[in-house]
């Protein structure tokens, strides 16, 4: 930390008064520099014809008036660097000052951003209460008409979850921990919770997976996983999904047999905000799930793939590290 006699010396040199003699110092500089050379010059050149003279009488009129000139026309020089050497400081002071007031409204945006993300990330967390409460009381009751409510609760629950991942991302809060996974047990998990969808939708599923363990982060690739399970339920309904793990390229394989997606949209489903032609029929996508599920696979480098056909079905696969040893990580 600087001492108080460094910053009370540090502060008179800031001051209003001493950044205007300093401009000043730096104009006359700029103004000695630019003349220097051309009074040297002339200056050269006013003694050779001093010379010259002495040793050509004849020629003292023509050197006298030449004199005379290169005078006026160094006056004239001096007066045009002056006046643009003030104009060039003055322009220098004004973009500093502008700087200044930049960078103080750029911290203020950060600041406000900052506040915004903390706000709307303690308030996600704070709703989860209420939402794990209404689902315990449905889950108590188990009567039939409620099995809408509880698949409107996992809906809260899903985009809850979502808006959590989504400011993380934003904030650059999310950590990676890199772990041995068991694929099978993240999934039924996920399966578990979205149980009720898949039967209001009289989804079948095809689930062929074994315990299979990959290198990642399990908090993580769960919510991408369950991003892409949640388009499933959207898009497949009254037909099948399977769920299976393929050796030949250390993949996860998730698919449907349900609408499909037209192949101009293929290209730009993982884009921020777009839904495409299903998502536009369909009236319940909002164009952000799979856009974070791309961006959290890219983070724990997973890459992913998706083939599709227009009423045929659509498959992503997401491909792990072959090695498990976490000691090579």
């Amino acid at each position: 930390m600087a001492s108080k006699k460094t910053e009370k010396f540090l502060g008179s040199r800031n001051s209003p008064g001493n950044r205007n003699n300093i401009s000043k110092a730096k104009i006359l500089a700029d103004f000695i520099a630019h003349i220097l050379p051309v009074a040297l010059a002339g200056g050269s050149l006013i003694l050779i014809q001093i010379a010259l003279r002495n040793l050509l009488p004849e020629t003292e009129d023509f050197i006298i008036l030449s004199g005379e000139i290169f005078l006026a026309l160094l006056i004239l020089y001096c007066f045009v660097v002056l006046l643009g050497e003030r104009n060039r400081a003055n322009l220098q002071a004004d973009y500093e000052a502008l700087e200044v007031k930049y960078q103080a409204k750029v911290n203020e945006t950060e600041k406000v951003r900052q506040d915004l993300l903390e706000y709307f990330l303690l308030w996600v967390h704070q709703i989860k209460t209420p939402i794990a409460a209404a689902k315990l009381i449905t889950g108590a009751r188990q009567r039939e008409h409620d099995s809408e409510l509880r698949s409107q609760i996992v809906s809260i629950e899903k985009y809850t979850d979502m808006a959590i991942s989504y400011l993380k991302l934003a904030s650059g809060d999310a950590e990676i921990y890199v772990e041995k996974v068991d694929l099978d047990k993240v999934l039924k998990k996920i399966l578990k919770k979205y149980a009720v969808l898949f039967i209001s939708n009289d989804i079948e599923l095809d689930y062929r997976l074994q315990p299979e363990v990959v290198v990642s982060d399990g908090k993580w690739l769960a919510l991408a996983l369950e991003q892409i399970l949640s388009n499933a339920t959207k898009y497949a309904a009254g037909e099948r999904v399977y769920i299976r793990f393929s050796s030949s390229d250390n993949a996860l394989v998730i698919g449907d047999t349900g609408m499909g997606i037209p192949a101009e949209d293929i290209p730009k489903i993982f884009d921020k905000g777009y839904s495409g032609f299903n998502g536009q029929n369909n009236g319940k996508s909002t164009g952000i799930g799979l856009y974070l599920t791309k961006r959290i696979l890219e983070r724990l480098n997973h890459p992913i793939y998706v083939e599709s056909k227009l009423g045929k079905g659509t498959e992503f696969r997401i491909r792990f590290p072959r090695s498990t040893d976490l000691s090579n990580l």
